[in-house]
């Protein structure tokens, strides 16, 4: 991993021979991610996001990503920086009375950011993930009824940190995103033929 970037000015034909790029050691983020009794899930992943600020809106970007193993141990490298960290788990939604609303493992993330120094081994940032009722979101988007085509339809969660949920538009205009979890989303339509919402 890069840590540094360098504007270089070249001329035509010009060749550039030992040339050295520093690059700082990777640090090094392990942990344990289980369900609310303790035992592992090996499907769930961390993911480390940057903060950044874009218009005066605070915005997280994706920067690493590690997936837990079967004793839901993970490892997770990452360049010197400041991160927060967030855990999930892609289950479907279960229930486990047909009177009960259905539920999923919901996601986990650290109260404060993380920050890496070069070479820093971390250890012990578990994530104990618990279920959480799991709703539907309904509607319809009058513009889209009668189209030949099925559209993508997103929830994105408001604080930019943890599970997404998706859905299509039906020709018919209607949608239903299964299995969100409680939290504050936006519904997002990718742009399409001049199509919003």
């Amino acid at each position: 991993a890069l840590p540094i970037s360098a504007l270089l000015h070249f001329e035509a034909r010009q060749n550039v021979t030992a040339a050295s790029i520093p690059v700082a050691p990777e640090a090094v983020v392990t942990g344990r991610i289980t369900d609310e009794q303790g035992e592992a899930l090996p499907a769930a992943a961390v993911l480390a996001y940057r903060e950044a600020w874009q218009n005066g809106i605070r915005t997280f970007h994706p920067i690493g990503r590690a997936e837990a193993d079967d004793r839901g141990e993970y490892r997770l490298r990452l360049s010197p920086g400041r991160y927060y960290l967030t855990a999930n788990h892609p289950a479907r939604t279960f229930t486990e009375d047909p009177d009960k609303p259905e539920m999923r493992i919901g996601s986990g993330a650290t109260d404060s950011a993380v920050v890496l120094g070069a070479g820093q081994q971390m250890g012990g940032y578990d994530f104990k993930l618990p279920a959480a009722v799991a709703y539907h979101v309904r509607g319809a988007l009058a513009a889209w009824r009668g189209s030949s085509l099925s559209l993508p339809l997103y929830l994105i969660r408001r604080d930019g940190l943890g599970m997404s949920a998706g859905g299509v538009i039906e020709k018919d205009g209607s949608f239903d995103i299964r299995g969100v979890t409680p939290g504050r989303y936006w519904l997002q339509l990718p742009p399409y033929r001049g199509v919003s919402i």
